[in-house]
C-alpha cells in the first residue's frame, strides 16, 4: 500500500503523488495584491491632496471609491499608507507604552464590560 502511494496509484492522488485538490488550486497571483495597493496608494494621495486632514475623512474618501467587497481589507492598508506619508495628530496625546523591547502602542483607556463590572 505505501509503495502504491508513494507512486500516486492510491485513490484520491494523482500520478504525481499529489492530490487531487491541489492539481485544482490555483497558483497565487500577487499582481492584484500589487495593483490594490498602487491603488490604495494614489486613492490616498488623492485625499490628502484634497486637503483631507484626518484618518476616518480620508479613509471614508478612499473606500467609496473601491468595491464594497474590498472595503473591510483596505481600511488598516489605508491606516498604514496614512502614517508612512504624514505623521499623524490629535487634539489630545496619547502616551505610547512599551510592551516588548522593540514594540511600543499607543495607550488607550478601555471601558469595562458591564458584567465584568457585576461581578
Amino acid at each position: 500500500m505505501y509503495a502504491r502511494f508513494a507512486r500516486g496509484e492510491c485513490t484520491g492522488t494523482t500520478v504525481t503523488g499529489r492530490s487531487a485538490r491541489e492539481e485544482r488550486e490555483k497558483a497565487l497571483s500577487l499582481d492584484d495584491a500589487v495593483d490594490r495597493n498602487v491603488n490604495l496608494d494614489n486613492l490616498v494621495r488623492e485625499a490628502l491632496f484634497q486637503g483631507l486632514m484626518d484618518l476616518s475623512s480620508v479613509t471614508r474618501h478612499v473606500l467609496l471609491q473601491l468595491d464594497e467587497s474590498e472595503r473591510y481589507r483596505a481600511v488598516g492598508r489605508i491606516a498604514a499608507i496614512i502614517a508612512r506619508l504624514r505623521t499623524p495628530r490629535s487634539k489630545r496625546e496619547r502616551p505610547w507604552i512599551a510592551v516588548a523591547p522593540s514594540l511600543e502602542i499607543e495607550d488607550w483607556a478601555i471601558e469595562p464590560d458591564e458584567e465584568i463590572k457585576a461581578k
